[in-house]
């Protein structure tokens, strides 16, 4: 299963690679171009499917254990919702902001591991949405959709 899992790995991240690298580039954009983000998502997941491949070339294989359907649903519910979010995430981006959607995903992925942690969920969403906004935005220059909040610039 690990190594079937690096190989899709790998599989994204070279067509992602491939894709980034045909975005044309203008001199007159932004001082980071439009296919740098793109080619470190593409380059990081080429990393994690060869660390994936290394991982399951290690593994010691483990007795079957006993199937909990309880385990197997909740997992699933976490894949589809997770798959969910981003869809969700790619639809309103534009329209809401970044910022804002940003927050949103990060409140829902973090409430999603940290149950009943409300206080901690909202200050890292914040934090992390914050954190990546000002650090995209004012430091690199990358023009990101204001949406709602437009008033932020």
């Amino acid at each position: 299963m690990g190594r079937s899992i690096a190989i899709a790995a790998f599989l994204i991240g070279s067509s992602y690679l491939a894709i980034a690298y045909n975005i044309p580039t203008r001199a007159a954009e932004d001082p980071v171009g439009p296919r740098m983000y793109p080619m470190l998502l593409g380059g990081a997941m080429l990393l994690i499917s060869m660390m994936l491949w290394m991982e399951a070339q290690r593994a010691v294989p483990v007795a079957a254990a006993p199937v909990d359907p309880l385990l197997q649903r909740r997992q699933r519910l976490g894949i589809f919702g997770a798959a969910a979010a981003a869809v969700a995430y790619a639809l309103t981006l534009e329209s809401v902001g970044y910022l804002l959607t940003t927050f949103l995903l990060m409140l829902g992925v973090t409430s999603a591991f940290h149950r009943g942690k409300l206080a901690t969920n909202l200050a890292v969403s914040l934090g992390t949405a914050t954190f990546l906004y000002v650090g995209l935005k004012r430091f690199l220059g990358v023009p990101l959709p204001s949406g709602i909040l437009s008033f932020l610039g």
